[in-house]
């Protein structure tokens, strides 16, 4: 939404909630990296069209009410999918068990 609408107000969600759906707890990790590849293909293709001003709209997050420009909110979803990277693949080295 921040991409078409500037000062968008986003919502949370609730993480505590979310992380006990049946499909989150569901071991099988093959449909997981799937999601992830076909996710990983669409932003790349939308980033990719986006022009230097779209990248400094901004939103606000409901959450703490700070406004936050894409740019900045873009590096740290770099960040955190990088950081979860570690986490798949130690998941592969371990046969999927924790």
């Amino acid at each position: 939404m921040a991409i078409t609408e500037n000062d968008t107000i986003i919502k949370p969600y609730r993480t505590g909630t979310w992380v006990n759906l049946i499909n989150v707890n569901n071991n099988d990790i093959s449909r997981k990296l799937l999601i992830i590849e076909g996710l990983h293909k669409k932003w790349s293709l939308l980033l990719s069209s986006l022009n230097e001003r779209d990248f400094d709209k901004t939103y606000l997050h409901s959450y703490n009410q700070e406004k936050q420009a894409l740019n900045k909110i873009l590096t740290l979803c770099a960040w955190h999918c990088n950081h979860r990277i570690v986490y798949v693949k130690q998941a592969i080295v371990n046969n999927y068990k924790f």
